[in-house]
């Protein structure tokens, strides 16, 4: 994807753009090489997000990244979390009942339960929304469950019981990094060719927001049903 460079008196702009461009590169071949690692997934998102990479653009990408993972195994797995709720977060953008039904069948398939960033980042979206007894109700859940960090928590709580929005920067003192990926067997490091596509510029035209739904070993994603977007006040 092409990205405007200020190009300072020395021509930095340019040497800025061709370090991105290389970085990217690489992350992609690591992410190409296993894209079943939610690990690899994260970096190359984060230097998506980093570089300024537009919303829709970032919803593919999210939503490629959780259905190439296999959920087997990682239901407890703090980074295949963190790649759930980064795709709920760009459903906001969109529609705050596509990322309410995320969050909805995360809980319900057990996925996260002990990690505060799940009860944080489904708060935020209801605090946003200005249901403030339902942000409410869901950092009591994620407290009585003994997620952690629980400090997050406790400051999500104090922020609506203060009359405010919870801060989006909660969302960082909520994430933990979960354990090395391991090595996956070849039949899953076999991922969909069209993994390829996110090493190459432009990406492709934003589909209808996909939406989770249940599987037997994997979460899977459908297009939406047509329903009407609601747009997440930021």
């Amino acid at each position: 994807m092409s990205r405007a460079v200020e190009e300072g008196p020395d021509g930095d702009g340019d040497a800025d753009e061709s370090a991105a461009a290389a970085e990217r590169a690489t992350l992609a071949a690591s992410l190409m090489s296993d894209a079943a690692r939610p690990r690899a997934w994260l970096a190359f998102l984060e230097h998506e997000e980093g570089t300024g990479g537009r919303p829709s653009e970032l919803l593919r990408l999210y939503g490629w990244a959780v259905k190439t993972v296999p959920r087997s195994g990682m239901s407890k797995n703090a980074d295949y979390l963190r790649l759930w709720v980064g795709y709920a977060l760009q459903q906001m953008v969109e529609s705050e009942e596509d990322a309410r039904d995320t969050f909805r069948c995360l809980k319900a398939q057990h996925v996260g339960e002990e990690f505060a960033l799940l009860y944080v980042a489904w708060a935020l979206l209801e605090s946003f929304a200005g249901n403030t007894g339902k942000a409410e109700g869901i950092l009591r859940k994620g407290s009585d469950r003994g997620a952690a960090p629980a400090e997050a928590i406790e400051e999500a709580r104090a922020q609506l019981q203060s009359g405010g929005a919870i801060d989006p920067s909660v969302l960082a003192r909520a994430t933990v990094e979960g354990p090395p990926d391991a090595p996956t067997p070849a039949k899953v490091a076999a991922t969909p060719s069209r993994v390829a596509a996110v090493a190459s510029a432009p990406l492709p035209e934003p589909q209808p927001s996909p939406m989770l739904i249940d599987g037997d070993d994997t979460i899977t994603i459908r297009p939406a049903s047509g329903r009407r977007s609601s747009r997440a006040r930021r």
